[in-house]
């Protein structure tokens, strides 16, 4: 959730995704729990990094659609976008 609405706030990088976390902390607590604080930039990067890259980009893809109101539709390995009216 850090890097999601890290990202949505235009964080380019694991730096500045660490400094929005730990601005918006209060924030994030209301939906993580961050026991020990939030990660350092090169935790979040070495967690990601073991993320498959097929699942952050199926994950990126299906938010894209949620945002541009179009619904994804898979046949065999194929994805269909339908815009929604």
């Amino acid at each position: 959730m850090l890097v999601f609405f890290a990202t949505i706030a235009n964080a380019n990088d694991w730096v500045e995704i660490e400094v929005f976390g730990k601005e918006h902390e209060d924030f994030l607590c209301n939906y993580l729990e961050f026991p020990y604080g939030i990660s350092s930039h090169d935790t979040i990067q070495r967690v990601f990094s073991i993320v498959p890259h097929a699942f952050l980009g199926n994950t990126f893809m299906r938010f894209s659609c949620l945002e541009n109101n179009v619904t994804l539709t898979s046949h065999k390995n194929d994805a269909m976008i339908k815009k929604n009216t």
